[in-house]
């Protein structure tokens, strides 16, 4: 995997697993994805990102990237994983 790709992958992980409520996380995501070379799949994901900050009613991140959190998961299990823990406060064994 490239490593722009993993870090992609990486800043979506972190946006799924935040508590941030509006959309400068996503526009931010937005313009660093916009300096990568990242394969198609997660290109189809960046735009229908672009498409609802352009919307005239603004979503939460949470609410826009909640439906990819398997993806994610899959693409990238340990990090998942971990953020999932910090995010739940969890014990790390």
């Amino acid at each position: 995997m490239y490593e722009s790709t993993k870090n992609t992958i990486h800043q979506l992980i972190d946006i799924y697993w935040s508590d941030i409520k509006n959309t400068q996380v996503i526009e931010e995501t937005l313009c660093a994805a916009s300096h990568l070379i990242i394969p198609s799949s997660i290109q189809r994901f960046v735009d229908s990102m672009e498409r609802l900050i352009s919307a005239e009613n603004k979503f939460s991140p949470f609410l826009i990237i909640e439906p990819y959190g398997e993806a994610l998961e899959q693409l990238e299990p340990f990090y998942f994983a971990a953020k999932r823990r910090g995010f739940y406060q969890e014990e790390l064994n």
